[in-house]
């Protein structure tokens, strides 16, 4: 696959110094709140600040923000789970999908249907960016749905297909190469425990980071730092983009620290895509919100990035640097992952390369 760089302007609307001032900013003010704040309320104080929330409208973003972060880690957490006792992280999903609340059948294949519609734009999508470098600004209609009355083995289909686009939408997203600008100065904030162990997840620090990284994105996002289609996006899918894109820079530290292969890296990357899309599928969101996930893998990075640049573990070099350099290791590997997956799934192939035909000439 011949595949070209995503220059950082595509991803950063031309607001590349105030993206890395607001991270700094950000990340200072976390580490500075009192001990007895909470993260809901230092969260909602920050979108007062920047944005002009009311202060009732950000105290209840503050509380479904850190109420997503939990749900998010504790999905994560099962689908590890599931894979360390043997299983897959696709079959893992497809089970979860099954077994979504509905009304009857008929309803939870709609879902499933508009879902698998989502992701099959959204990795188009994703995979025209690697092959162009060019993000895409504006994604074709999803197609209607076939409007049947769903069996319980199409139903299963739905799922395995649906945990197969996560798989796709976990490598693509590692094997982006984004340009990547050089910190913009200013002396990074040292955090006690930003090391990359196995057991971060959860941690006080890796609640509040996550916590900082949504609220940039949502502050971003507002301010036109980040490409229109990020705007209007609910709770639910900031947290999920924001969360995804702490979550692979921290395996990207592992990586850079040889603490885990580069197998295992994507493995791990594409866990995390399937516990995502797991999770946001319990939010009952449209198809056009799935959508968007591949290419946000995209700007999850960009923001965690702009984050990690500030910060500096127990080692002489910021976060973001150790990052990068795990990021180059896997990408290889996970381009090759991609390649294998679209060919070798003509369902797949078909889907993607047809909407990524029809992206080009939108």
């Amino acid at each position: 696959m011949d595949m070209k760089k995503i220059p950082w302007g595509e991803i950063v609307q031309e607001a590349t110094p105030q993206l890395f001032h607001l991270g700094r900013e950000m990340i200072s003010s976390w580490a500075q709140k009192p001990g007895e704040q909470t993260n809901a309320s230092w969260l909602a104080g920050e979108m007062g600040k920047h944005i002009g929330m009311s202060a009732e409208e950000a105290n209840d973003f503050g509380d479904k923000v850190m109420g997503g972060i939990d749900r998010f880690n504790a999905t994560l957490d099962a689908a590890d789970r599931a894979c360390q006792q043997g299983g897959t992280k696709e079959a893992w999903l497809a089970k979860r999908l099954e077994e979504l609340p509905a009304d009857d059948m008929a309803a939870r294949g709609a879902y499933l249907e508009e879902m698998r519609n989502g992701l099959n734009v959204g990795n188009a999508a994703a995979y025209h960016a690697m092959e162009t470098g060019v993000l895409v600004g504006d994604y074709p209609e999803l197609p209607p749905g076939a409007g049947e009355p769903w069996s319980k083995a199409q139903v299963k289909g739905f799922a395995r297909e649906i945990g197969q686009q996560a798989t796709l939408a976990g490598s693509i997203g590692a094997a982006m190469d984004i340009e990547i600008p050089e910190g913009l100065g200013g002396k990074p904030i040292v955090l006690e425990g930003m090391e990359t162990a196995d057991d971060m997840r959860g941690s006080a620090i890796d609640v509040g980071m996550k916590a900082v990284a949504v609220g940039a994105l949502k502050i971003a996002s507002h301010k036109g730092m980040m490409p229109k289609m990020l705007r209007a996006t609910p709770i639910p899918a900031l947290i999920t983009i924001a969360c995804s894109g702490m979550e692979n820079i921290r395996i990207a530290g592992q990586l850079a620290h040889r603490q885990i292969s580069p197998s295992q890296a994507v493995e791990r990357m594409g866990r995390v895509s399937c516990g995502a899309i797991g999770n946001l599928a319990g939010e009952l969101v449209t198809g056009k919100i799935f959508a968007l996930l591949p290419g946000g893998a995209a700007v999850g990075a960009a923001v965690s990035v702009a984050l990690a640049d500030s910060v500096k573990s127990t080692v002489s070099e910021t976060v973001a640097v150790t990052a990068l350099k795990g990021f180059a290791k896997v990408r290889p590997l996970a381009t090759k992952a991609v390649t294998t997956m679209v060919e070798k799934s003509q369902t797949i192939f078909a889907s993607v390369k047809n909407f990524a035909k029809n992206l080009v000439t939108a």
